[in-house]
């Protein structure tokens, strides 16, 4: 898990399996990462975890799930 600046507004998805009511792997995949609310909040901390951590270029993708944005290693 990428945790860079405290600043930025993200949400911790917080529900149990058991309640969230996914049923793929895919869907349930998105209770173990953060949510940012924009492509722009989650830009931001990609480029600060990028600085701080000396991490390889992240990117942003809307997840279909929670239609939040999360970050990704694949761009």
């Amino acid at each position: 898990m990428l945790v860079c600046a405290p600043n930025v507004r993200e949400s911790r998805v917080s529900i149990s399996l058991q309640q969230s009511g996914f049923t793929s792997s895919k869907e349930r995949s998105c209770l173990s990462k953060r949510r940012y609310w924009s492509q722009v909040d989650a830009m931001v901390m990609a480029a600060r975890c990028m600085e701080r951590r000396n991490l390889p270029a992240l990117g942003a993708y809307r997840c279909g799930n929670c239609a939040g944005w999360h970050l990704t290693r694949q761009v």
